[in-house]
């Protein structure tokens, strides 16, 4: 029988059979090589076993530890001994399943708010930042033509970019892109959507700020022309809800 080896502040090394410190202070961990447990004390003096790794996953990095001479009277740790404990504690932290990021995920999972994707769920909740496209092809003389609808919860809309795919045809004047009841929210007013604005590829008419609409309201685009011939705009909302599940359709 031999005592647990002190190899880091608050970690000690042994095995099953060794005896564990007595009077550490806390957060003293110690760590059974044989057995692949981890043992935590709450006066520094009592232990028990915390983690188990029954996997046997980390058995390389444990023969590392137990084959490596550690020196006495409180002599140096070989620095492969450092190295499998760093690794040993990382991968814990991994694959732990009621603790570590593996128990973080699984809360995350259940809630609908995953770190590393940006969910349907997530988007929909207020303040966050959420996007809507729209592809205009009505006739150049359609008039009032819907964009897009607030749905479930008020929105704040942030900008709104309306442009041109391609050669725009002579039948349109000019546009206008309108929100909320009776269209009294001008968002881009006709002059500055004129067709000459508007009149080859990728030229754009944008507009900056915030409005806020309610649920069941909407977006037009008032298209004015001399004849029925097809437009091709694209229209670029970014928005945000005001309440949790707000959207445009």
């Amino acid at each position: 029988m031999a005592n647990y080896i002190q190899v880091a502040q608050y970690l000690y090394l042994g095995n099953a059979a060794d005896v564990k410190p007595t009077g550490v202070p806390l957060p003293t961990h110690c760590w059974e090589l044989d057995t692949k447990t981890d043992y935590a004390t709450k006066d520094g003096t009592n232990w028990v076993a915390w983690r188990v790794d029954p996997s046997g996953q980390l058995s390389t990095i444990n023969t590392e530890v137990q084959t490596t001479t550690v020196a006495s009277g409180g002599g140096s740790v070989a620095t492969t001994v450092r190295l499998g404990l760093i690794v040993r504690w990382i991968a814990d932290a991994i694959n732990g399943a009621t603790s570590g990021l593996a128990a973080l995920k699984a809360i995350l999972d259940t809630s609908g708010v995953i770190l590393n994707a940006k969910t349907a769920a997530f988007l929909l909740l207020a303040g966050n930042q959420q996007t809507f496209t729209k592809q205009i092809t009505s006739a150049a003389n359609a008039g009032a033509v819907t964009v897009a609808t607030i749905t479930t919860q008020a929105c704040k809309i942030k900008s709104i970019v309306v442009r041109s795919n391609g050669a725009t045809t002579a039948n349109l004047t000019s546009i206008a892109v309108l929100g909320g009841a009776s269209s009294v929210v001008t968002f881009i007013d006709a002059t500055t959507g004129l067709r000459a604005n508007i009149a080859a590829a990728d030229q754009q008419v944008s507009w900056d700020g915030r409005a806020t609409l309610a649920a069941t309201k909407t977006i037009t685009i008032t298209l004015t022309g001399t004849g029925a011939a097809a437009v091709d705009l694209q229209v670029d909302i970014e928005y945000e809800a005001i309440a949790d599940g707000g959207y445009l359709v």
